[in-house]
């Protein structure tokens, strides 16, 4: 008990104070944005995506980011010939609604979805189960 009460003197607190205190966001690599302006329809960064959060609508030919799957790893900055897309500074990205952080909406398709009822499905991997693990 003592050694902890001497580090808590011997060390200043390491915390930041983020929610009173604002931190400089210039170290940050926040939110990705795509202007419509200086888009070349190219479609580069649509390609290149690792994990397919960048969109683009059929009717328009805009191109949209899913924030709620893009991982920022800001290789659509990097292969955007017209410097249409950037990253900015906004860090604080929480909503209350997944939706709000789309571009376009969650579509399930029919493929996605099991061929058979639940209870089967249940019955299926029960048995599964009990196959691997016995009677426990």
């Amino acid at each position: 008990m003592f050694h902890t009460i001497a580090k808590i003197f011997k060390y200043r607190r390491l915390t930041q104070g983020y929610p009173k205190k604002k931190p400089n966001s210039e170290f940050f690599a926040g939110k990705p944005v795509i202007d419509q302006k200086n888009c070349t329809k190219c479609y580069e960064c649509f390609n290149r995506c690792p994990s397919k959060a960048i969109v683009k609508d059929e009717l328009t030919g805009a191109v949209g980011i899913n924030l709620d799957t893009c991982i920022f790893c800001m290789l659509c900055e990097d292969v955007c010939q017209s410097n249409a897309v950037h990253m900015t500074h906004e860090y604080e990205l929480a909503v209350k609604d997944r939706i709000d952080l789309r571009s376009s909406p969650i579509i399930v398709e029919e493929s996605d979805l099991p061929n058979s009822n639940y209870e089967l499905i249940e019955e299926e991997v029960s048995a599964k189960i009990n196959k691997l693990f016995g009677r426990s």
